[in-house]
């Protein structure tokens, strides 16, 4: 068996239109023999979690299942290995850095030292 990292894509639809759309693009593992077995068993997982819903607010919810968008082939499996990566451009880096550090925050017991917001 092979190990395969499946992005699935999932249109948030909140009251049907009246809102901007969302799309949530989620990573799993997937567990199989050949790239056609991994795909449908992702595009199986990706339609099994479709949900439509009321939520508490009253407000009625659709999660859609778009498709598998990538399915990348984990050759192996080894201690900090590199998974997955994204390049994010924004016009104020430290409040980038910032709000990295307080996210960080919740692993460990330091205190992030507050830093000015500007445009670096």
């Amino acid at each position: 068996m092979n190990w395969y990292i499946a992005k699935l894509i999932f249109n948030i639809d909140v009251n049907y239109g009246n809102n901007t759309k969302q799309f949530d693009e989620q990573l799993r593992l997937v567990s199989a023999k050949t790239n056609t077995e991994a795909y449908y068993k992702a595009k199986l997982i990706g339609t099994n979690e479709e949900l439509d819903f009321v939520n508490e607010n009253n407000t009625h919810i659709n999660w859609k299942f778009i498709d598998v968008a990538e399915l990348i082939l984990l050759n192996e499996i080894k201690d900090g290995m590199e998974v997955y990566s994204t390049t994010v451009e924004t016009e104020k880096s430290n409040a980038y850095i910032y709000q990295t550090k307080l996210r960080a925050n919740q692993f460990h017991n330091e205190q992030v030292e507050p830093m000015a917001y500007q445009n670096n």
